[in-house]
């Protein structure tokens, strides 16, 4: 090791002793840079963590938002399919009482008749999709109790006939 001191002192045109402590000192100098590299490291990888937690939050942000805007459309879509099953029923409610009035000739009078004939014309016209056997109408039944209790059920799951469920909140 000496013998390499010494070459390495004659090329930099230096005493042997001068070499060792400029070789010291570089070293020590290295293990600063090496620390002050560190340090920056941990620094930058605090950020990072940092900058991951603040992604993190912002994206269980959106998923609560998206989850809230899906609930209100469910709730509108399922509103909606409930009060078209419960006009359907009306509809076919109707239909059956015009029907009963055409087919009761005797009691009836003659210009009810007539308005008997021409709104079941125009129903058959417009609504020729109405179902016409009990299953189906048993179905639209459920589908009108459905939206009776959906739109009146009450927070405790009560039916409330003065309480009208709000829609789901927006935040």
């Amino acid at each position: 090791m000496r013998d390499r001191i010494n070459e390495a002192a004659k090329d930099s045109g230096r005493s042997m002793n001068t070499e060792i402590v400029s070789r010291l000192d570089q070293s020590l100098n290295m293990d600063l840079e090496v620390d002050n590299v560190w340090q920056e490291v941990h620094r930058r990888d605090a950020q990072i963590r940092a900058l991951e937690e603040k992604l993190y939050e912002r994206e269980k942000e959106q998923k609560e938002i998206q989850t809230r805007a899906m609930e209100r459309d469910l709730y509108w879509t399922n509103i909606s399919l409930a009060l078209n099953g419960v006009r359907r029923a009306n509809l076919i409610q109707f239909r059956a009482s015009l029907k009963h009035i055409l087919m009761s000739s005797d009691n009836f009078p003659p210009s009810l008749k007539s308005y008997a004939e021409d709104m079941l014309s125009v129903l058959n016209e417009k609504y020729d999709d109405l179902p016409e056997t009990a299953e189906a109408m048993r179905f639209l039944v459920t589908q009108a109790d459905d939206a009776h209790n959906l739109v009146y059920a009450a927070p405790d799951g009560e039916l409330d006939p003065d309480f009208i469920i709000d829609p789901p909140k927006q935040k």
